[in-house]
């Protein structure tokens, strides 16, 4: 029975929180092409990569600061491009872009 039940959980997660983890990682990487495939993934798995995408908006990482400039940027291109209207995504927006 717990076999059926464990089997049952790995079967409801869901890729794409995997995948959103890896690719905002992927997006302070030194090499453009790591970064720009990243923001690709991000806009590909959509409106799930959203609360990801703006809980790392109002992060403050141990990274330098063009590059903390330069992956916020690509997080506002990745919302942009997903196209989600709502009020959460254009507050965090607004905050950055003003």
């Amino acid at each position: 029975m717990h076999a059926l039940l464990f089997v049952a959980a790995l079967l409801l997660q869901d890729p794409a929180v995997d995948d959103t983890d890896k690719a905002i990682t992927e997006l302070y990487s030194d090499k453009h092409a790591e970064s720009d495939f990243a923001k690709q993934e991000l806009v590909e798995i959509g409106r799930r990569s959203v609360p990801k995408v703006l809980a790392e908006l109002g992060k403050q990482r141990e990274a330098d600061k063009t590059k903390q400039v330069r992956v916020r940027r690509l997080l506002c291109e990745v919302l942009g491009r997903i196209r989600d209207n709502s009020q959460a995504v254009l507050d965090a927006l607004i905050a950055r872009l003003t």
